[in-house]
């Protein structure tokens, strides 16, 4: 909720088994771990990872799909 009211970015949750995680609406050039939402590209920013840098997702989940809820939708 932070990053939407304050930065005006777009913020979605994920919902892996056992884990919540975000990911955050950016430009194509940012590398990382992302995925594809409506022709948005979104980074993983998961602030439960240690010392990860922005688009990097726990080695357990990046081979896991998960549910994508948007943050706008939970209000």
């Amino acid at each position: 909720m932070l990053v939407r009211e304050l930065l005006g970015l777009d913020v979605v949750l994920l919902h892996y088994p056992n884990h919540l995680a975000t990911a955050v609406a950016s430009g194509d050039d940012v590398p990382g771990d992302y995925l594809m939402l409506d022709g948005r590209k979104y980074l993983v920013c998961d602030p439960t990872y240690i010392n990860a840098g922005i688009g990097e997702a726990m080695p357990q989940y990046k081979q896991i799909k998960a549910e994508v809820m948007r943050v706008a939708e939970l209000k």
